[in-house]
């Protein structure tokens, strides 16, 4: 964390010989492993991280982050839905699993009305971060220019861009 890996990696070397199972140790290990460029084992330690440890935010923006830019489609959603059922209302994983099922590069996986649902979720949480909320207004709008219902599609567009405006986004 303090941007000290090189210092970190005797640790972490006593810490895998010694605990190779902690959900924090597979965290910082998946780390390492990505930024060493070994995303299938930076993958798997961080599945193993996030098992055993669903409560750790870090670890399921990191491995989301990852299946995303690896294209993982499929997994990245199942990992979202998953990433749900211990944070219901993260208004992050509402958006990035509104974001996949609106918007996503391959079809079949393209769900326009649970990404409306999502969306709108992450759109209206108190907790949302003005980034947050500007992409799930977008997402939401798309969602629902799919559905036809240009209106409503018309009205968040309006809405989001004020916002994005006055965020001087």
């Amino acid at each position: 964390e303090l941007d000290q890996s090189q210092k970190a990696l005797p640790y972490l070397l006593v810490l895998e010989q010694f605990l190779p199972s902690h959900p924090k140790v597979q965290k910082i290990s998946g780390w390492v492993a990505q930024n060493r460029g070994i995303t299938v084992e930076a993958i798997k330690l961080y599945e193993s991280s996030f098992n055993g440890d669903p409560n750790d935010l870090g670890t399921i923006i990191n491995l989301g982050n990852l299946l995303i830019s690896q294209e993982m489609w499929h997994k990245s959603i199942r990992h979202y839905k998953k990433a749900l059922e211990f944070h219901p209302n993260e208004p992050i994983f509402l958006e990035k699993l509104g974001s996949l099922l609106v918007n996503c590069p391959d079809t079949s996986f393209r769900n326009a009305e649970a990404g409306r649902v999502y969306s709108e979720r992450a759109y209206m949480h108190v907790r949302s971060s003005p980034r947050t909320t500007i992409s799930a207004g977008r997402n939401l709008a798309i969602a629902f220019a799919y559905l036809g219902e240009f209106q409503n599609a018309g009205m968040v567009i309006n809405q989001t861009m004020d916002m994005a405006r006055q965020q001087n986004f």
